[in-house]
């Protein structure tokens, strides 16, 4: 078991990992003293306050980046004249990168419902791999037309940990909602039995 740190913030105690804590070169044990979510809340109310300090530093941080406005406007003039192609490169990558995608949905979802845990684009092709293809729920073949299901869903407090994921056809998916596996399980065996 890793060691506990209280976050300086909203004093709970959480694992001493940088899944919890950003990492702070002067901060003890590498690590800011507050976990990410409060870290992050204390941002965003210091921009919302100091909206003109933030866009000037902003344009200093674009500036010393070598981002001349002229520069940007030609940037916005060649993405604006190539719309369809920039379309069809995005198109194109998140074809060949279905896992980032699901990935990065599931991270936002899971900071959105406060969820502990993280997984990876290597989880969801281990677990493509572990289910064969195959939908978690009515193990019909699911190519790369897939969902990444939460086991114990986000709403009621599972986490986005590797061992709470699935790989779920889009109909199974979207018909389990936040029900629990329990749940699901009979509601479906319901629906096939109708349909039989």
């Amino acid at each position: 078991m890793s060691a506990q740190r209280v976050c300086s913030k909203c004093h709970v105690s959480l694992p001493e990992t940088e899944e919890y804590f950003y990492k702070h070169r002067r901060g003890r044990g590498g690590l800011r003293d507050a976990c990410k979510q409060c870290f992050l809340a204390q941002n965003r109310a210091w921009r919302a306050v100091n909206k003109d300090r933030w866009a000037a530093y902003q344009r200093e941080y674009d500036r010393g980046r070598g981002a001349h406005p002229r520069d940007m406007e030609k940037y916005d003039a060649w993405m604006e004249s190539h719309k369809e192609q920039v379309a069809a490169c995005i198109a194109r990558w998140h074809a060949e990168h279905p896992e980032a995608g699901h990935a990065s949905r599931s991270r936002r979802r899971a900071r959105l419902a406060n969820a502990s845990g993280s997984h990876t684009e290597e989880d969801i092709r281990q677990q493509y791999q572990l289910q064969s293809g195959r939908c978690h729920w009515c193990g019909i073949a699911v190519d790369n037309a897939y969902h990444v299901d939460h086991v114990v869903p986000l709403a009621r407090g599972g986490s986005n940990d590797p061992e709470n994921i699935v790989i779920a056809c889009p109909t199974c998916n979207l018909r389990k909602g936040a029900k629990m596996p329990d749940e699901f399980v009979k509601d479906l065996a319901a629906a096939q039995m109708a349909a039989a």
